[in-house]
């Protein structure tokens, strides 16, 4: 491990990226801490903290690293990007004319780019202008607001800045993947999310000062946070194996030989989707509670709904669950998947090509899909748990469990086979690597 590490850093290009990637990080984050003029933000924190985490505002806040909590310059992130990004893929289903740019290659790539970040502008324009109606209406329960003075002139200066701040995001991001390692967006909301790693970790320290935490509480919390880590790689790793024959071809005068192959099927094929869509859809009462302060419906609702009830945990896990199975059954298209085999001329030993192939599929998918959404909900509900037993702060307890600590174990596994792609392509030991390949040289 310590051999790999020092590896990176002897690979001149491969330090360079790592470096770059790590000054990109330090941008948005000094971007993140530059409040919109005219906004106090200290209200707009204690209008999140009162409105039980802000919901659904308290969510996203969570992913942009706090940006969106003190209403800064990257308050959007990469919320208009992200959006654009979908849409044009979507619209790819749709329009022949995306389609066909989809199946071109770089160059097909390059003009969908260009779609994209025109789209981003439109977005990012759009969205800003919800923000800023949604900050001026941001008060504390003294009657404190965060805009002094609620005026189209705020309106026009906020939509510039936070567009501006969008759109730098986007560029920051594209400079990354291309410059940098890995996906830029998924390294700046991996940044995001760690960003809030020190303040839960002082926040434990000032529970200890305070004694309402002991030590062994403290050991407890650290062997669960790394047992739950341990378990979620093994998780996102895990896959089912199923042999796939080739079958003897004749090319020319020669005969090929029937060939197997192993053909994987994730235990989670989905990663964490169903849980940020399940999350998102739980929080809905809360955030409606925020918009409608006056809507005595959302308040007794919500009295009920709260994220500690039992009601609002069975409906999460239940929803993870549900949209384990159909992001399962969209993204695995088994009968496509049967149809690819028999055109290829590879079967599965034991099972008619075709129809067969896919109810075979099929089977193995539901078995295996189970466990998993059981898996997902456990990890949605577990930082509740931890909270209801202990003096543990949510902000803490979301780094055991939860959307986020799945959000960061699949962007730094995805990062890690980044890094080490580069290192075994220059014959170095990866992270996961063991031993190394003889008869090579080194860089």
């Amino acid at each position: 491990m310590l051999k790999s590490i020092r590896s990176i850093f002897k690979i001149p290009e491969l330090r360079k990226r790592i470096l770059f990637t790590l000054g990109m990080l330090v941008v948005v984050r000094i971007g993140s801490h530059i409040v919109l003029p005219g906004v106090n933000s200290s209200v707009v924190l204690e209008f999140m903290r009162e409105a039980e985490g802000g919901g659904l505002f308290g969510f996203y806040d969570f992913f942009v690293g706090g940006a969106l909590g003190k209403a800064t310059l990257f308050a959007l992130s990469i919320a208009p990007y992200f959006t654009a990004k979908e849409v044009v893929e979507w619209l790819g289903v749709f329009i022949p004319f995306l389609r066909r740019l989809q199946m071109e290659g770089d160059e097909g790539r390059q003009k969908l780019y260009k779609y994209t970040r025109y789209m981003t502008i439109v977005f990012a324009i759009i969205e800003a202008y919800g923000m800023s109606l949604f900050i001026e209406k941001i008060h504390t329960s003294n009657g404190m607001y965060a805009v002094s003075n609620p005026d189209w002139g705020f309106r026009i200066h906020a939509i510039f800045t936070l567009a501006a701040g969008a759109i730098l995001i986007m560029y920051i991001c594209e400079l990354i993947t291309v410059h940098g390692i890995s996906n830029g967006v998924n390294v700046v909301v991996f940044g995001g999310i760690v960003s809030h790693l020190p303040n839960a970790c002082i926040g434990i320290i000032t529970q200890i000062k305070n004694r309402e935490l002991n030590y062994l509480t403290v050991i407890i919390l650290i062997f669960l946070l790394v047992l739950t880590v341990a378990i979620t790689v093994l998780m996102f790793k895990g896959s089912r194996k199923i042999p796939v024959i080739h079958e003897r071809r004749e090319i020319g005068r020669r005969v090929s030989d029937d060939e197997t192959k192993l053909v994987s099927i994730n235990l989670i094929i989905s990663k964490i989707e169903p849980l940020v869509i399940a999350q998102s859809v739980v929080l809905v009462p809360i955030t409606l509670k925020i918009i409608f302060p006056s809507s005595q419906f959302f308040h007794k609702f919500v009295s009920y709904f709260n994220v500690q009830s039992w009601i609002y945990l069975l409906v999460f896990c239940l929803l993870v669950i549900f949209y384990t199975y159909f992001y399962n059954i969209i993204i695995f298209d088994t009968r496509n998947k049967a149809h690819n085999l028999k055109i290829s001329g590879r079967l599965i030993p034991g099972v008619k090509p075709g129809i067969q192939t896919a109810k075979f599929l099929d089977n193995i998918l539901n078995k295996i899909t189970l466990p998993g959404a059981i898996f997902l909900a456990i990890i949605a509900v577990f930082p509740h748990f931890v909270v209801s037993v202990s003096e543990v702060s949510y902000e803490f307890a979301f780094f055991l469990g939860g959307t986020r600590l799945l959000i960061l174990v699949s962007i730094a596994l995805q990062i890690i086979l980044d890094i080490e792609s580069n290192l075994f392509m220059r014959h170095y030991n990866g992270f996961l690597r063991s031993p190394k390949r003889k008869g090579r040289g080194r860089y």
